[in-house]
C-alpha cells in the first residue's frame, strides 16, 4: 500500500507540479530483503521439523504423508516471491505433520523394547537375589503399563517412570579404597557398582573415569565415594548417569571430594561463619550431570550451605528438595540443585559439580551500654556494636541406644536408601558390635552394607547385604 501511494504522488507531482515529494517517504520505503537466504532459512526449518519426529513411531503409510508434507512446504518455498508465501509454507508444514498421526502399536513397541535393554544390561551376578528380584518387578510392571497405555502421553511417562526405578536399584557395590601412597583409582567396567573410601590421610583424591568418556561426555556406572577425609560426605551416583565437561578436552580425571578455602561473601547486617567446604569435580571446568547427585554432609542439618558458580561468586542453596529420592531430583532442572535436612544430616541434590560450603549465618546484635555523665547533664545510654561470632563445631551425633533394643523392623533395607529405619539399624548393629562408624547417619550406605553383612554371617544367614525377610525377623528377635 505504501509503494501504491508513493507511486501515485509521483504521478500527481509530474502532472501538475503543484506537489513535491519529501525525502523521508523514501526513507520509509521497506529495506531490500535476501530472498534466497530466506528461502534457504526455510528448508532448513522444514528439515528440522521432520527430525523433530520418530519414524519408528509411525506406519509406513503414516510417515510416507509426513514425507510429503515436507515436499508440499519445499514446493511452496521454491516457488515463493516474497515473504508472505514462505512465512505460510513454514505454518503449513507443522500444522500438516501436527495432523499425522503416530502408530500407538509402534510407540508401545519402542518404549517396551527401552525398559527390556534397561533391564537386560542389569546382570544378575551383580545384584542381591532380593534387588534382582526388585528389578524383574519394576520391568514386568513397566511393560503392563505400557499395554494398558491409552495414548502417546502415558506411554512417555510409564517409560520414564520405568527406567527410572530400573537405574535407582542399587548394584552390589566393589569395594575400593584410596591411599596416601594410591590416591587415583581407574574405573573401566560401567555395569559394576563401585564404592569407594577416601581416608583421611588422602592429600589429593582422584577418580580417573576416563574409559567412559569421549569429547568431554560419556555416562559413569554407579558410585558411591566416602571421604572419610571429610567426616564422612558421601557423594552418590545413581546407575548410568551421563556426565558432561565444559572443556571437551577433559582427559576423564576428577577430584573426589577435597577439603579447599572458600570466602563467604559479606551480608550487610550478618556474620557468617564457615564449618566446611570441599572441592568435587574439575577444578576451573564445570562438569554438569543429566541425572542428580547426591551429596550428604553428616551432622549439619539446619546449617546453610552453597556453593562457588563458575564465575567464582558464592551462591547460597535455598531451593528445597520434594523428597530424598532419586526420581524427584532427577526432576530438577539442568544445572540446578535442592537441599533438605535428613535426621542429623544435610543432602544436597546436585547436577553440577563445584566447591560446595556449609556455614551458619547470624545477625550483628547491638547491646546498649551506659555511658557516665559529668556535671549536672544526668545519665544517658550509648549503643555499642556487639557482634555475637558463633562456635562452630562438627556436630557429634549421639545415638538412641536405648531405643534401639526395642524398635522392631517392619519395612525391608537396602544399599543406597536414606531412611529412619536405616538409623535405627545402625543403632542395632552398633549395640552388637558391627557397626563402628562415629554417627548414625541413617543413610544405607559402604560401611552400614559391611556391618549388615557382619550381623548376617553371624546368624548364619547369606551374606547379601540386603535387609530382607529372614534378616529382619533375626534383628526383631
Amino acid at each position: 500500500m505504501k509503494i501504491l501511494l508513493t507511486s501515485l504522488v509521483l504521478c500527481i507531482s509530474a502532472v501538475t507540479g503543484l506537489v513535491s515529494i519529501p525525502q523521508k517517504a523514501i526513507a520509509d520505503e521497506p529495506l531490500p530483503f535476501d530472498l534466497n537466504a530466506e528461502k534457504t532459512t526455510a528448508h532448513a526449518f522444514a528439515t528440522q521439523t521432520l527430525a523433530s519426529y520418530t519414524q519408528a513411531n509411525y506406519s509406513s503409510g503414516n510417515w510416507s504423508d509426513m514425507l510429503a508434507c515436507k515436499a508440499s512446504a519445499d514446493s511452496i518455498i521454491d516457488t515463493a516471491v516474497d515473504m508472505i508465501a514462505i512465512q505460510l509454507a513454514r505454518s503449513d508444514i507443522v500444522s500438516c505433520m501436527t495432523a499425522v498421526n503416530p502408530d500407538l502399536v509402534l510407540i508401545k513397541e519402542n518404549a517396551s523394547t527401552t525398559i527390556v535393554t534397561a533391564y537386560t544390561t542389569r546382570t544378575s551376578e551383580n545384584f542381591t537375589p532380593e534387588n534382582y528380584t526388585l528389578l524383574t518387578t519394576y520391568r514386568d510392571e513397566g511393560l503392563a503399563g505400557i499395554v494398558a497405555a491409552q495414548n502417546q502421553s502415558e506411554v512417555d511417562s510409564v517409560r520414564a517412570i520405568t527406567v527410572n526405578q530400573l537405574i535407582s536399584v542399587p548394584a552390589i557395590p566393589v569395594e575400593l579404597s584410596l591411599s596416601a601412597t594410591s590416591s587415583q583409582i581407574s574405573l573401566t567396567d560401567q555395569n559394576k557398582s563401585v564404592s569407594i573410601t577416601v581416608p583421611s590421610d588422602v592429600v589429593d583424591p582422584l577418580i580417573d573415569v576416563s574409559a567412559f568418556i569421549t569429547a568431554g561426555t560419556g555416562t559413569l556406572p554407579q558410585l558411591s565415594i566416602n571421604a572419610v577425609n571429610l567426616g564422612g560426605v558421601v557423594i552418590s551416583f545413581a546407575s548410568s548417569t551421563s556426565v558432561t565437561s565444559s572443556d571437551i578436552a577433559w582427559n576423564g580425571v576428577m577430584h573426589a571430594p577435597t577439603p579447599v578455602s572458600i570466602t563467604l561473601p559479606a551480608t550487610a547486617g550478618q556474620i557468617k561463619t564457615l564449618i566446611s567446604a570441599f572441592e568435587i569435580g574439575v577444578s576451573g571446568t564445570q562438569l554438569t550431570f543429566n541425572r542428580a547427585v547426591r551429596i550428604l554432609i553428616p551432622g549439619q542439618a539446619g546449617k546453610r550451605t552453597g556453593f562457588v558458580t563458575g564465575g567464582e561468586d558464592f551462591k547460597e542453596v535455598t531451593t528445597g528438595c520434594v523428597a530424598d529420592d532419586q526420581i524427584s531430583a532427577n526432576a530438577l532442572a539442568a544445572d540446578a540443585e535442592c537441599k533438605l535436612d535428613v535426621g542429623a544430616d544435610l543432602v544436597i541434590w546436585t547436577k553440577h559439580f563445584t566447591s560446595f560450603a556449609t556455614y551458619t549465618q547470624a545477625a550483628v546484635q547491638f547491646a546498649p551500654s551506659r555511658r557516665s555523665s559529668s556535671g549536672g547533664g544526668g545519665g544517658g545510654y550509648t549503643s555499642t556494636l556487639r557482634r555475637t561470632t558463633a562456635t562452630t563445631t562438627n556436630a557429634t551425633i549421639i545415638s538412641r541406644v536405648l531405643g534401639a533394643e526395642s524398635y522392631r523392623f517392619t519395612t525391608y533395607l537396602r544399599y543406597g536408601m536414606t531412611d529412619a529405619a536405616v538409623k535405627e539399624l545402625q543403632d542395632k548393629l552398633r549395640l552388637q558390635g558391627f557397626f563402628t562408624y562415629p554417627t548414625s547417619t541413617g543413610y544405607f550406605g559402604s560401611v552400614t552394607l559391611s556391618a549388615v553383612k557382619a550381623f548376617q554371617a553371624s546368624r548364619n544367614l547369606p551374606t547379601s547385604g540386603y535387609v530382607g525377610p529372614v534378616t529382619v525377623a533375626e534383628l526383631n528377635k
